[in-house]
């Protein structure tokens, strides 16, 4: 949702947002943000002032966007470090499921 809100400007995955950056890539969106004009708040601050993470979001992308920054690369690397296990995890599954014998059920019945 981070990553959503640092594309968007919004939380809401269906709310209206500014199309005007849609073709910008990561990098120019990353360097926009230190710009104050083109920086500027899609959600009012009494919309997420709820003193949660959504507040705390709102609060370093327009008031201290440098931080912001380097918390979004920070939260991208800790996914991307992630994905490979996640990966490993869920390979384990599709093997048993690929060592049965077609027609075999997935389970003996208690019956």
């Amino acid at each position: 949702i981070v990553e959503h809100f640092f594309k968007t400007g919004t939380f809401g995955f269906f709310d209206d947002v500014d199309e005007s950056t849609a073709e910008l890539d990561d990098e120019e969106r990353l360097d926009e943000l230190s710009d104050p004009d083109a920086n500027r708040p899609f959600l009012s601050h009494s919309e997420v002032s709820d003193q949660d993470w959504m507040e705390l979001t709102w609060t370093l992308r327009y008031q201290h966007p440098e931080v912001f920054r380097d918390v979004l690369l920070i939260l991208r690397a800790r996914a991307r470090a992630l994905e490979p296990q996640q990966t490993r995890e869920e390979t384990p599954t599709r093997a048993n499921e690929q060592s049965r014998l077609p027609g075999e059920p997935e389970e003996e019945s208690a019956l």
